[in-house]
């Protein structure tokens, strides 16, 4: 009889446990959502933007994709249509990703290719083999189109190419990507608006900017798509990056 109140007490001992943990950890959970909330509707989509002054672009002799000539036909006829007839990969979801087959780490970047829709920067030497790969995290509206306009949380489609590196920006480390180029602009004054502009490949916030906090975003990238537009890496993977590409290397972003 002692024996089987002692297991009772065991067991009912072990359930009172398992119930106070449960509790613990909604209320955690809770707590967490409710900080990220509070931060998220911080974000000033209409913030001012600094004039920078681009790169002259170096020709580069790259070979059309006809493939990716179908992509255009994904746009409504009010929707602008980047221009994919410089890019290789685009358009072509299963070339892309036997890139990421394999990794050499030891040359530099000849070419950077983006995929919005798997998340992934792909680091090219100039015999098209990856570098490196890695995860991004976007705009909140990212999937919605090509960036257009000032404030739309869209990142831009299409070849573009690094027209800045620099240190001294609110994140740490940051390359700048020549958007927008002559069409782009022309599109956005078409419609009355600014085309916006300072996309940046860029590490987490030194210091809160842009309505997040650098302790929020160690805690969500990349699961959340906390930029404006830009396309973000972790502060080690941007150092990488920063020391493998070189001022006026293109840029593939693709839709895919």
């Amino acid at each position: 009889m002692n024996g089987r109140l002692e297991y009772s007490a065991i067991m009912n001992f072990k359930r009172l446990l398992y119930s106070l943990c449960f509790i613990g950890l909604t209320a955690g959970v809770q707590n967490i959502h409710a900080d990220d909330s509070a931060v998220i509707e911080t974000i000033d989509l209409d913030r001012p933007e600094s004039p920078i002054e681009l790169a002259v672009p170096v020709a580069v002799k790259v070979e059309a994709n006809p493939a990716a000539e179908n992509l255009t036909s994904k746009y409504g006829p009010l929707d602008k249509k980047p221009d994919f007839s410089k890019t290789k990969f685009c358009g072509q979801e299963e070339k892309l990703f036997q890139l990421d087959q394999a990794e050499d780490r030891l040359r530099m970047a000849n070419r950077i290719v983006v995929s919005k829709q798997h998340k992934r920067l792909f680091l090219l030497d100039s015999d098209q083999k990856v570098i490196a790969s890695y995860r991004l995290a976007f705009g909140f509206d990212f999937l919605k189109g090509p960036k257009t306009f000032k404030g739309d949380g869209r990142t831009p489609e299409g070849t573009y190419f690094i027209s800045k590196k620099s240190t001294d920006t609110a994140y740490h480390r940051s390359l700048l990507v020549s958007y927008p180029n002559a069409q782009d602009s022309a599109f956005a004054r078409k419609q009355g608006k600014s085309a916006g502009g300072s996309i940046l490949i860029h590490g987490f916030p030194e210091y809160p900017t842009a309505g997040v906090t650098p302790n929020y975003v160690e805690r969500v990238h990349p699961a959340v798509d906390w930029t404006l537009g830009c396309m973000a890496v972790t502060n080690a993977e941007i150092e990488e990056i920063f020391s493998l590409v070189a001022e006026n290397t293109e840029i593939e972003i693709c839709p895919l």
